[in-house]
């Protein structure tokens, strides 16, 4: 991992949290918490909010070729009021109309 251009983000005075998703494979908490405290190395803040961070790191562990992919989380498709997914979600609007129900 290249420490230089992650310790820019790091420097952020903003509460994080850590998303971890195995790709083929569900990941244990008791693994979850073993990677996570791998990150140990880098200088992040002690400013943790689990639930509401502001930045996320995304941590993808791939079953296929025994890769872990490491870095910040730009978009999600969680159903949170301020996200795109949100407002377009079939289940959210006050009325269907002909063209947005399922054929």
């Amino acid at each position: 991992m290249n420490k230089e251009r992650l310790l820019p983000v790091i420097a952020l005075d903003k509460t994080f949290k850590f998303s971890i998703e195995g790709v083929g494979r569900k990941i244990q908490q008791a693994e979850q918490i073993k990677i996570i405290e791998s990150f140990g190395i880098f200088p992040f803040s002690k400013k943790i909010d689990i639930k509401h961070g502001e930045i996320t790191y995304r941590v993808l562990e791939n079953n296929e070729d025994h890769m872990i992919y490491f870095g910040r989380e730009v978009a999600s498709n969680r159903l949170e009021e301020d996200t795109f997914h949100y407002k377009y979600d079939l289940k959210m609007r006050p009325y269907l109309g002909p063209t947005s129900t399922d054929h």
